[in-house]
């Protein structure tokens, strides 16, 4: 059992849907799953992630007849668990996990303004949202908000704009993701008033 969050069509015969079941609700196969529809008509289950069970898929985004993502996380709330960020280029025969290292925050929606620049909405957690930035060139030096990310790909375009000694502290090392630099920017926001 499982059942379907999203789908999105580039045409009348090429789409992509995304759907989630878990164990704890009754699913006999738990897990995430990426189907594609090609000719119109029939729906074929593309890629299935089920390591652990308690993966979701929650949005979907057709770029081209053979390209697409669909976005979601390894575990719902899991403050550690990956971003997934699966794209296809080939009509779903193969995945990668574009998530440029983001952990802890779960895609909710995918838009795409072009092939090389999109927005996702996450939200973690605490039941925080975030607003995330992908684009296939890295970003020119950055006016705020947008996050201190040099890299192409998926960053946060959201600025601590107050947080503790904690959290500043963390998020100073230069080891430390954009996801978890607003994580704990939000984290500040609510607790280090």
């Amino acid at each position: 059992n499982f059942y379907f969050n999203d789908i999105d069509c580039f045409d009348d015969d090429h789409c992509v849907a995304v759907g989630e079941g878990f164990g704890q609700d009754g699913s006999g196969a738990p897990g995430a799953r990426v189907y594609t529809i090609s000719d119109g008509k029939t729906l074929k289950l593309s890629h299935f992630e089920n390591a652990k069970g308690v993966e979701s898929l929650m949005a979907a985004k057709m770029i081209s007849q053979t390209e697409h993502w669909a976005g979601g996380t390894a575990q719902s709330g899991g403050l550690f668990a990956p971003a997934f960020m699966l794209h296809s280029k080939d009509g779903g025969s193969t995945y990668k996990n574009e998530n440029n290292g983001i952990v802890g925050q779960m895609i909710t929606n995918l838009d795409f303004v072009s092939p090389t620049h999109a927005y996702a909405t996450t939200v973690n957690a605490l039941q925080i949202s975030s607003l995330l930035e992908y684009s296939t060139k890295a970003p020119p030096s950055p006016p705020p908000p947008r996050s201190s990310s040099t890299a192409a790909g998926w960053a946060s375009t959201t600025t601590p704009t107050r947080s503790c000694a904690r959290c500043a502290s963390c998020c100073a090392s230069p080891r430390s993701s954009p996801s978890l630099i607003a994580l704990h920017a939000e984290i500040g926001r609510a607790s280090c008033r």
